[in-house]
């Protein structure tokens, strides 16, 4: 995908005509199940925690009559500190380029129709923020965590470290890999119950439905597509295609404890354009939000990796 890293001017942005498509996959699943950018937590540290308490395992030893009691227990809480992220981009437009909507550049064919962008701050200023809706989306599943300097958030992948079932020899995905997950998860006193989705990429979601899938008996219907499969024990699971997955990972989510959480800026906003100074002929704006993710507590999610990739 072309890009300039320069200020945009009539030469490196120059006009077209005809309709104008945008190839770029827009789409951030994860983010949009959440409820997208306008829902979630709202923080006013960069720093938050998510606070867990495991308890007291069971105890059905028997006390004889008038039996003593014993040594005092108390059950202690722990915090995971999270992190809001950064998120900035910033683009400079010459006054001319504004102004210069209907030079279009030579060999264009003005029968295709009209020059589509009339309005290049909107154009850019919608790129940048598709840009950062999509970079929040990888973030959840990616980052790694950094709470100071250059922070960055605690992505799904590097937070799962408990409940993994963990696969030699890059096999297909099979039911009994999400068997022997939900166990693995039952035995950590992760809750089982309805909720959870199973999110991975495309080629996970292949071989998901040739594993899972039924191809009914019919003269023009072929194949399968799920979005939904029954687990022994969970019941009704649904299944999330992004391509931020990372690859050779299964995924299996307790969706009533992810959220995104932003930290507004005062006067400004949660994610906000703004001028920015400039010493030449032409305007230039930046964008600037803080998100991250509350994933809730690590033992309610679950991974399977070393699945094949290809």
């Amino acid at each position: 995908m072309a890009i300039v890293s320069a200020t945009g001017t009539t030469a490196n942005l120059p006009n077209f005509v005809g309709e104008l498509f945008d190839v770029r996959n827009p789409d951030t699943p994860l983010l949009t199940v959440m409820g997208g950018l306008n829902s979630g937590r709202v923080t006013n540290s960069k720093q938050f925690g998510i606070q867990t308490t495991a308890g007291e395992d069971e105890d059905i030893v028997g006390k004889a009559e008038g039996a003593s009691f014993g040594t005092d227990i108390e059950v202690v809480r722990e915090d995971v500190q999270q992190v809001v992220q950064i998120f900035q981009e910033q683009f400079q437009i010459t006054w001319t380029k504004m102004a210069d909507v209907a030079t279009v550049t030579p060999g264009s064919q003005s029968f295709l129709g009209d020059q589509p962008v009339q309005d290049e701050f909107t154009f850019q200023l919608n790129q940048k923020l598709d840009k950062i809706r999509r970079s929040i989306n990888k973030a959840f599943w990616q980052s790694t965590v950094s709470l100071t300097g250059t922070r960055e958030m605690r992505g799904i992948d590097e937070l799962i470290a408990s409940n993994i079932n963990a696969l030699s020899g890059t096999p297909d995905l099979a039911l009994a890999h999400l068997n022997d997950l939900i166990t693995t998860m039952d035995g950590n006193n992760a809750p089982i119950r309805p909720g959870y989705v199973l999110a991975m990429g495309i080629f996970q979601r292949q071989k998901l439905s040739q594993a899972f899938g039924v191809a009914p008996q019919s003269r023009n219907v072929g194949g399968v597509a799920l979005d939904t499969i029954l687990i022994d024990g969970i019941g009704s699971v649904s299944v999330l295609t992004d391509r931020f997955c990372p690859a050779g990972k299964v995924f299996l989510l307790d969706m009533s404890v992810l959220r995104p959480v932003v930290m507004p800026i005062p006067g400004k906003g949660e994610l906000f354009v703004e001028p920015l100074a400039v010493s030449t002929a032409s305007s230039r704006w930046g964008l600037y939000g803080e998100w991250g993710l509350d994933h809730g507590p690590e033992l309610f999610h679950g991974k399977i990796t070393g699945l094949s990739t290809s």
